[in-house]
């Protein structure tokens, strides 16, 4: 983020820059640094595997600098017997492929994110589609970061 720059001036007469333009330059300066800590926000995951599953959502938290997105999620799948693989939205598409672990149950498994889309594929520990049913009754957790579009 360039830092606009305030011109200094001799505003006492002593030829070096005064101290009301170089409080407001300092303070200007911390205010865009402050700002860079960005505070996280909250969003609300959604199925995207075409069942329509609604999800007990224990935190949904994002923090975005630029195109870098750092996600942490917990939710609990309802109870269903749905086939579908597991898909969960993210509040951002993702720029290129990547992926990561989760947990449920305690056992870590891996997902995918897709690139040009805002979903996040569920597999197992094997590299194979985990199902919504798998899930029933259970909770998801994971964070990692992405580039969005």
């Amino acid at each position: 983020m360039p830092i606009t720059r305030t011109p200094m001036i001799d505003d006492d007469g002593s030829g070096t820059t005064g101290t009301i333009i170089n409080n407001a330059w300092k303070q200007e300066l911390y205010g865009q640094i402050d700002g860079i800590g960005t505070p996280q926000t909250a969003f609300s995951p959604t199925d995207t595997s075409g069942a329509g599953l609604v999800f007990v959502v224990n935190a949904a938290n994002y923090i975005r600098i630029g195109n870098l997105v750092s996600i942490q999620l917990e939710l609990a799948y309802p109870a269903n017997s749905n086939p579908s693989q597991a898909a969960i939205a993210l509040p951002f598409f993702c720029l290129g492929n990547g992926g990561g672990f989760y947990s449920t149950g305690g056992v870590v498994r891996q997902y995918l994110l897709l690139a040009n889309t805002n979903q996040v594929l569920l597999y197992d520990t094997n590299g194979l589609p985990v199902s919504n049913a798998s899930l029933a009754n259970q909770g998801v957790a994971f964070a990692g970061v992405y580039q969005a579009l």
